[in-house]
C-alpha cells in the first residue's frame, strides 16, 4: 500500500537553511521529498507530523508498508531522505537498513527503531544509514537536525563514491601506461641496445655499420613515437575542450588537404556524403576524423578501389558522425577490442601502426561527453565507425 500526499511542486533545492535553534528555516520554494517505510499507522502519524512541524509544512511525502514495495516504487521518487522502521512485515532488522541502502540512491536512510540497544543503531550506521531516531522520544528540533546532517552525509558520500569511481578510472589508466612502458616500449629500447652494440663490434674491426645504423635509427624513431602518443593520450583533459559550430564539409575539406599524398597514392574515393553542423574543440575532431580516415586507408582492400564516405545526422540532442569503408573489415568480436592501446588484430599485422589510432579517438570522444563504436559496413564489405556527440 502507497499513502501520498501532496503539498506541492518539486522541491527545487534539497539543502535546508537551519536556524539557531536546529529548527528548519525554508523559503518560499523549498519542498521536502521524504519516503516513509512504515507499517505501524500510528508511527507513521506521528513521523508525519513531526515532519510537517520540522520543515513548516512544506513535505511530500510517500509510504511504504513493506520492504518490496519500497524497492519497486521508490527509484521514480527522487526522494532527499528515507525514513525507515526496522520492523516490517516482509522483513526485520539490519537485513530492511542493508536493502534500503542499497535501493536508495542518493537518498539519505534514517532508521526508526523502538530499541535502546546501542549495537543496532551502530550497525545501521556500519550497514549505511545516515542517522537514526529512537521512537517516541524524539522532538521537531531533534528531527530538524537529523534532517540536516543525514541529507549533508548523504551529498557527502555522494561525492566521495564519485571521487572514488574517478580515481579507479584515472588508476586504471595509469596501469595501462605502466603495462605500455614495461612492454612495448621496452622491446625498441632494447632493440636499440642491441643494434648500438653491435655498430661498436662492427667499427672496431673496421666493418661496414651503416646499415645498422638506419636500424637503429628505427628503433629510436618508433620509441620517439610511443613517448610522443602516449604524451598526447596523458595530457588530453576535458577543461581543455572549446567547442565550435563548424560543417562536416569543412572539416573533411581539412583533412583531404592533410592526407593528399595517401590519398592520391593509394586512389582514394574521399567523399562527405551527407553534410551537417558538427559542435566540437576544432582541432580534437580534426583528429578525430583524421584518424579514422587513415584507419579506413591503412586497412583498404586490394580488391577494390577504396571508397571512405563520411557523413552526419542530427536531431535536438545528438549529433552521429559516421565513417564507412569498403575495406577489409573485421570479426565482430574484435569490434571492442580494437579501442585498446597498443592493440593491433593479427588479420591487420602487416599493415604499420602502433595501435593508438582507435584508443586515441575515443579519447577524444569521452572528452566531450560521447561515444564511438566500431561495426561492419551495412552498404557492402568493410567498417563503419559511428561517433555521437552532444548537440549542444
Amino acid at each position: 500500500m502507497v499513502h501520498r500526499e501532496q503539498n506541492g511542486s518539486q522541491m527545487e533545492d534539497a539543502d535546508a537553511r537551519f536556524s539557531t535553534d536546529g529548527s528548519v528555516v525554508t523559503g518560499d520554494d523549498e519542498w521536502l521529498d521524504a519516503v516513509m517505510l512504515e507499517d505501524d499507522d500510528l508511527d507513521a502519524e506521528v513521523l508525519s507530523r513531526l515532519l510537517e512541524s520540522a520543515w513548516h509544512g512544506r513535505v511530500r511525502l510517500t509510504r511504504f508498508v513493506e520492504l518490496g514495495e519500497l524497492e519497486d516504487g521508490v527509484a521514480g521518487l527522487d526522494p532527499a531522505v528515507i525514513f525507515v522502521d526496522l520492523s516490517l512485515p516482509d522483513e526485520s532488522g539490519i537485513e530492511v537498513v542493508r536493502r534500503a541502502v542499497r535501493c536508495a540512491g542518493g537518498a539519505a536512510v534514517v532508521v526508526l527503531t523502538g530499541s535502546v540497544e546501542p549495537s543496532i543503531p551502530v550497525l545501521a550506521l556500519e550497514t549505511g544509514a545516515q542517522d537514526y531516531l529512537t521512537k517516541g522520544s524524539f522532538s521537531v528540533d531533534v528531527l530538524a537536525r537529523t534532517l540536516r546532517y543525514a541529507i549533508a552525509r548523504a551529498g557527502a558520500d555522494r561525492e566521495i563514491r564519485r571521487i572514488a569511481c574517478d580515481l579507479s578510472a584515472l588508476n586504471s589508466e595509469l596501469d595501462q601506461y605502466a603495462g605500455i612502458v614495461a612492454h612495448d616500449l621496452r622491446a625498441p629500447i632494447r632493440t636499440a641496445r642491441l643494434f648500438a652494440d653491435r655498430m661498436i663490434a662492427a667499427t672496431r674491426e673496421g666493418q661496414d655499420a651503416s646499415a645498422m645504423a638506419e636500424a637503429l635509427d628505427a628503433s629510436l624513431e618508433r620509441s620517439e613515437m610511443i613517448i610522443s602518443r602516449l604524451l598526447q593520450l596523458a595530457t588530453l583533459r576535458d577543461d581543455a575542450i572549446e567547442p565550435v559550430d563548424e560543417t562536416l564539409a569543412t572539416i573533411v575539406h581539412d583533412i583531404r588537404v592533410d592526407l593528399l599524398a595517401d590519398i592520391q597514392a593509394n586512389g582514394v574515393n574521399l567523399r562527405c556524403v551527407v553534410d551537417g553542423p558538427i559542435r566540437a574543440d576544432r582541432v580534437l575532431v580534426r583528429e578525430l576524423l583524421r584518424n579514422l580516415v587513415q584507419n579506413s586507408i591503412k586497412y583498404r582492400s586490394p580488391r577494390r578501389d577504396p571508397e571512405v564516405l563520411v557523413s552526419t545526422t542530427a536531431d535536438r540532442y545528438h549529433t552521429e558522425l559516421t565513417v564507412s569503408d569498403n575495406g577489409v573489415g573485421m570479426d565482430a568480436e574484435h569490434h571492442e577490442r580494437v579501442f585498446r592501446l597498443f592493440e593491433r588484430l593479427e588479420t591487420h599485422s602487416e599493415s604499420p601502426g602502433y595501435g593508438f589510432g582507435l584508443a586515441f579517438c575515443r579519447r577524444i570522444v569521452q572528452l566531450h561527453g560521447g561515444s564511438i563504436r566500431v561495426g561492419d559496413n551495412l552498404g557492402g564489405p568493410g567498417t563503419t565507425v559511428t561517433v555521437v556527440l552532444p548537440t549542444g
